[in-house]
């Protein structure tokens, strides 16, 4: 993120950048999803155990899972703009409350000491 003078800039992904990130990296793993059936296909040693490359499972599924993970991380990082991820949701903060007990205390005539003397106080003291 470059600074001005004025403020903050946000730096922002050009276009063959974009269309790197969500048609080419996408297609890159489907693609790399068909080479693996493919290769799962030719190492089978039955023939029964064969079953024909099936484009959604091999590639449609790979480049579905691997677009919505890119647009997952575009909304963490504010469309690409920052290196910091924030949350999609923003949870709310326990606030810890602290319980407070008052006890009344009631104390005969002569029983109870002065904290500050240590001598017996009266009720003519009070």
């Amino acid at each position: 993120m470059k600074t001005s003078g004025t403020g903050p800039v946000k730096k922002k992904l050009s276009i063959i950048g974009r269309i790197m990130l969500f048609l080419v990296f996408p297609s890159v793993i489907g693609s790399l999803g068909v080479l693996a059936a493919y290769l799962n296909l030719g190492a089978s040693v039955s023939a029964s155990a064969q079953s024909p490359i099936n484009l959604d499972r091999d590639f449609i599924y790979p480049f579905t899972l691997t677009l919505v993970a890119v647009i997952v991380v575009g909304f963490q990082t504010n469309g690409y703009t920052t290196t910091e991820r924030k949350p999609l949701l923003k949870w709310p903060k326990v606030v810890r409350t602290k319980t407070i007990v008052r006890k009344k205390v009631i104390a005969e005539d002569c029983d109870f000491k002065s904290k500050t003397t240590g001598r017996k106080k009266t009720r003519k003291e009070d």
